[in-house]
């Protein structure tokens, strides 16, 4: 039952995410999206809907040698939860990831940059929209997340 209700809360706040995606840019000095998105990064997009039906804080961390790292907070929970994997992007600008355990990631994501130099991730499955700012994730975040198998809470990507 925990998990059906936990699901629904993390479906409803990802359904929730949206914002424009107008401002989008192409890759200063002909920089690939698969090495722009190197990095870390936090979820600051909320469209004020997300803060209405949830609480979240979201990191995310793609690595050089195609690894991801996702730390999320949801609803009530009083501690980060830390999901890894390995992430690919093709020709298209289309990151798809898997995460540790198996499990693919819920949708494939198409990957741009908008003029501030956020990285804009469109869901080809249900659209929503997620915006990141360059961000590094700090140190208590990381000492304190629980690490997880994406098939006992549902991940945010």
């Amino acid at each position: 039952m925990f998990r059906k209700f936990a699901f629904l809360l993390s479906a409803m706040a990802l359904a929730a995410v949206a914002v424009s995606c107008g401002d989008r840019i192409e890759p200063e000095n002909d920089k690939p999206v698969s090495e722009m998105i190197i990095g870390e990064w936090r979820l600051i997009s909320d469209s004020d809907r997300l803060s209405e039906n949830a609480s979240m804080d979201i990191y995310l961390s793609f690595s050089k040698n195609n690894t991801f790292e996702l730390y999320q907070k949801l609803g009530n929970v009083l501690y980060f939860r830390r999901y890894s994997g390995t992430y690919s992007i093709n020709e298209d600008n289309v990151v798809s990831g898997e995460y540790s355990g198996g499990d693919a990631w819920a949708s494939d994501y198409e990957v741009s940059f908008d003029r501030k130099g956020d990285l804009v991730m469109t869901a080809l499955r249900g659209e929503p929209v997620c915006r990141y700012g360059k961000s590094e994730i700090p140190s208590a975040v990381r000492e304190g997340a629980v690490d997880v198998r994406s098939s006992d809470v549902f991940p945010f990507l």
